[in-house]
């Protein structure tokens, strides 16, 4: 009997198959079709977080420094 050898990734197609982008793609191939679409679902959804954050984090700065100039503002005519 052959003896039997593990399959890696340098057995099947040659070095250039282990690279990050080749694994990703048979990775990708493997999936069925309702997990592609949930793995998307999840990837917009995702997107669209960071881009809320993104964007909402200058509005929140400007909030926090208008605030604050109006209790240096009271402050001072207290004082005054």
């Amino acid at each position: 009997m052959g003896k039997k050898t593990l399959m890696t990734d340098f057995t099947l197609k040659g070095p250039k198959a282990a690279t990050l982008p080749a694994r990703i793609s048979r990775w990708w191939k493997a999936q069925t079709k309702d997990r592609k679409q949930q793995l998307m679902a999840r990837g917009g959804l995702s997107a669209a977080c960071f881009s809320l954050i993104v964007v909402g984090m200058p509005a929140l700065s400007g909030i926090t420094a208008e605030r604050q100039s109006a209790e240096e503002f009271r402050d001072r005519n207290i004082q005054l």
